[in-house]
């Protein structure tokens, strides 16, 4: 196997693989814990919001706000307009959601965070790849989210690479 190579497969088959819910899982409850935010509406009132485009770009992230809203919202009610890997345009209404709104807005700043980052590396590398469309792009492992960062690689169009040190030997200098 030549590198890079893409290891996409362990991120994602039908559904999330354990080592990528692992992950959101991880990442969510850290930047929840890093944004505490207190109820702002009654508890009953039922609220809708709306993620709305200020750039053009490639949607990555749909799985992780999936994942942040149920976990963090009694009942809520998620309407995707954009599809996860879709081009969205500025004003594009991508995700409508319903839901209490004290918990609307307790997730939101890590919504926001999730979507846009990831969102953003899916945009830069889908334009990597089209310029350079004889040439793999591919994640390195030091990247500051991890599976995240990867996965939205992933989605704009590039490899993945490595996802641990286990996945393939690299000998650097330092390593000698």
């Amino acid at each position: 196997m030549g590198l890079p190579h893409d290891r996409s497969h362990l991120l994602w088959t039908d559904v999330p693989t354990t080592r990528f819910i692992e992950s959101i899982d991880r990442w969510t409850k850290t930047l929840m814990d890093d944004d505490p935010s207190w109820p702002m509406t009654p508890l009953d009132m039922r609220t809708v919001a709306k993620i709305i485009a200020k750039e053009p770009g490639i949607l990555a992230g749909q799985p992780v706000l999936n994942y942040l809203f149920t976990k963090n919202c009694r009942n809520p009610n998620l309407k995707w307009n954009i599809s996860e890997g879709d081009e969205f345009q500025v004003g594009d209404a991508i995700l409508t959601i319903e839901a209490d709104g004290d918990e609307i807005l307790s997730v939101e700043r890590t919504a926001m965070n999730l979507i846009t980052r990831m969102s953003g590396i899916a945009t830069k590398t889908s334009r990597w790849v089209k310029i350079l469309d004889e040439v793999a792009i591919a994640a390195t492992r030091k990247t500051l989210w991890g599976v995240l960062d990867k996965w939205a690689v992933h989605v704009g169009g590039g490899l993945t690479h490595r996802l641990s040190r286990a996945d393939a030997l690299m000998i650097k200098e330092n390593d000698l």
